[in-house]
C-alpha cells in the first residue's frame, strides 16, 4: 500500500505546493451492491504523477494487484485537477478491493486508500423497482451542454437499478416550481423526480450536482450528489460523468431486505433496517409475505404486497419507521419488506 510522505510544514516550503489528493467521498471502507464503485476527487500541488492501482485479497488467495490509470502531468505548479474513476470490483463476497491513489511532484508525495467489499443482495432482479425521472438540469456559468440528463437516464436504463427512467423535459414557463415539476411527473408515472444543476467553472472545469424528491409529496430524499469534471466541453467526460452518477445513485439507493417488527399501530410500523444499509427517510418499500425463493435466492414477490414510506430512520439502532399507505389491515409482524 502506499504511505503518506507529506509533513504538515512541508506544505508551504519555498515556493513548492506539494501535491495533496482531496476524496469527495471521504468513507475510507465502503461497502456496495453493486459490482461497480466510483473513486472521484480532486489532486492538487505541483503534480507530475497521479498513479490508481486496485488490489484483491480473498480468503486463501494471493494478492493480486493491477493497474487503473497512470497519468502524467505538464508543469503546472499550484494547480488542479478532478478524477473520476469507476472500478469494477470483485464479485466475491469474501474478497476486499483496495484502491489506491498515489500524486507524485516536486520531490513529494500524497496517497489515498479506500477498501470496498462488494454484497449480494436477493433483490437483484426485483422488478417492481422505484421509478425515476430527470428533470432539465439548471446551467449556470455559461454550461452550454444539452446532453447530460438524456446521459444519465441512459446510464440509467442500462444498470436498471431503476424502472424504465426517463428524461422529463417539461416547459419552464409552465411548470416554473419544483412542486409544479413533481406534480406533473408523479401524473406521468414517476415515483420521484431528479433535480440538478451544472455549473461552469472559470477554468472551465464543472460541478454536477443533483437531489432526488418524491414525486407525490416533494419529500427530499437525496441531497448534494455531486460529480466533477475537467472539461465542460467535452462530450466524452459527460457521458463518464453520466455514468459515475448513476452509480451514485444506485449506490445511495440500495435494494434492501428486512422485515416488519411489529404490528401496525396508527398506520406505521417499525422495519429492521436502517442507516448501515443507507436507507433514507422518503425511500418506498414493498410489505409481503415471504413465499417460495429460488436456487439463486432472487425474491419471488406475490401477487399481493403493500407500499409503505419510510419517515423516520433510527439513530440509536438499526431500525426505521415507515407509514403504509394502503391495505393497513394486511400488514402484521413477520412479514418481510423490500426497498423499491
Amino acid at each position: 500500500t502506499f504511505s503518506r510522505k507529506i509533513a504538515q510544514s512541508d506544505r508551504s516550503a519555498g515556493s513548492v505546493t506539494p501535491p495533496v489528493i482531496e476524496l469527495h467521498n471521504d468513507m475510507k471502507e465502503r461497502i456496495s451492491y453493486i459490482a461497480h464503485t466510483v473513486i472521484d476527487g480532486k489532486v492538487a500541488g505541483d503534480v507530475k504523477n497521479l498513479i490508481v492501482r486496485k488490489c484483491v485479497v480473498s480468503d486463501g488467495e494471493e494478492e493480486r494487484c493491477m493497474s487503473v490509470d497512470e497519468k502524467q502531468f505538464s508543469e503546472n505548479p499550484g494547480g488542479e485537477f478532478y478524477f473520476t474513476y469507476i472500478i469494477d470490483l470483485e464479485k466475491n463476497e469474501k474478497a476486499v478491493n483496495f484502491i489506491e491513489i498515489k500524486a507524485e511532484g516536486a520531490g513529494y508525495e500524497d496517497s489515498e486508500q479506500v477498501t470496498v467489499r462488494w454484497k449480494r443482495h436477493k433483490a437483484l432482479e426485483l422488478e417492481s423497482r422505484l421509478r425515476m425521472a430527470v428533470s432539465d438540469f439548471k446551467r449556470e456559468g455559461g454550461a452550454s451542454d444539452d446532453s447530460f440528463e438524456g446521459d444519465l437516464a441512459e446510464a440509467m436504463r442500462d444498470q436498471e437499478r431503476f424502472y424504465e427512467p426517463e428524461h422529463l423535459k417539461l416547459d419552464q414557463s409552465e411548470y416554473n416550481t419544483e412542486s409544479k415539476k413533481c406534480r406533473a411527473a408523479k401524473t406521468e408515472g414517476f415515483d420521484c423526480l431528479l433535480f440538478g444543476r451544472i455549473k461552469k467553472r472559470n477554468d472551465n472545469s464543472m460541478l454536477i450536482n443533483v437531489r432526488l424528491k418524491d414525486a407525490e409529496d416533494g419529500t427530499t430524499i437525496l441531497r448534494n450528489v455531486n460529480v466533477y469534471g475537467n472539461d465542460v466541453s467535452s462530450s466524452s467526460e459527460l457521458e463518464l460523468l453520466a455514468r459515475a452518477m448513476n452509480y451514485k445513485l444506485t449506490d445511495e439507493l440500495p435494494l434492501v431486505l428486512g422485515s416488519v417488527v411489529d404490528d401496525p399501530e396508527r398506520k406505521e410500523v417499525t422495519v429492521d433496517i436502517g442507516g448501515k444499509k443507507k436507507v433514507k427517510r422518503g425511500m418506498r418499500l414493498l410489505v409481503y409475505e415471504a413465499g417460495e425463493v429460488e436456487e439463486d435466492d432472487e425474491v419471488i414477490l406475490p401477487e399481493e404486497t403493500v407500499g409503505a414510506k419510510i419517515r423516520r430512520v433510527k439513530k440509536e439502532k438499526e431500525e426505521s419507521v415507515a407509514r403504509l399507505t394502503e391495505k393497513e389491515d394486511k400488514v402484521k409482524k413477520g412479514q418481510s419488506v423490500i426497498t423499491r
